[in-house]
């Protein structure tokens, strides 16, 4: 037998974890017990708009639509900005700024998982939707932000 993973492992998950230890018999339980347990379809269906976000296309640029403000987007053009710049900087999306009504803590490996996660899926969808161009997707994880971070841009746009 040989696994086919479609997503990166999910690693230690504390939440999880703790919910099925809870059970008489925890080993008989997986993700999809506590899927069924624990979330609502319409929590799924949100979740999906993060995984499978909706883009914008304007001038030839690709945006996600959840973050795309026009302000900013005519301020950097106005300032003579490269598509491909106004994509990067629009597109950067904070991981902790998403989960800020968190209020357990959560370790910083599960944001980690969760941005190569998003790298992934986000891949998928610039692929389908675009296969035309060539996408550059980045993880960062540095001092400048606070917690992981991800965006995309065209490369040579």
């Amino acid at each position: 037998m040989n696994k086919l993973y479609s997503t990166p492992p999910l690693g230690k998950l504390e939440k999880y974890e703790s919910w099925r230890e809870q059970w008489e018999n925890p080993l008989d339980l997986n993700l999809f017990s506590y899927l069924r347990s624990e979330c609502h379809p319409e929590d799924t269906l949100i979740v999906s708009k993060l995984l499978l976000p909706d883009m914008l296309c304007v001038d030839g640029g690709v945006f996600l639509e959840f973050s795309f403000n026009e302000s900013t987007y005519r301020s950097l053009k106005e300032k003579g900005e490269c598509t491909s710049s106004m994509e990067r900087s629009m597109n950067h999306t904070l991981l902790y700024d998403m989960c800020d009504g968190c209020s357990s803590n959560v370790s910083d490996e599960v944001f980690v998982r969760l941005s190569a996660l998003l790298k992934y899926s986000w891949g998928l969808v610039l692929r389908d939707r675009f296969p035309e161009k060539l996408f550059s997707i980045t993880i960062e994880n540095n001092s400048g932000d606070y917690g992981p971070s991800i965006t995309f841009w065209q490369c040579g746009a």
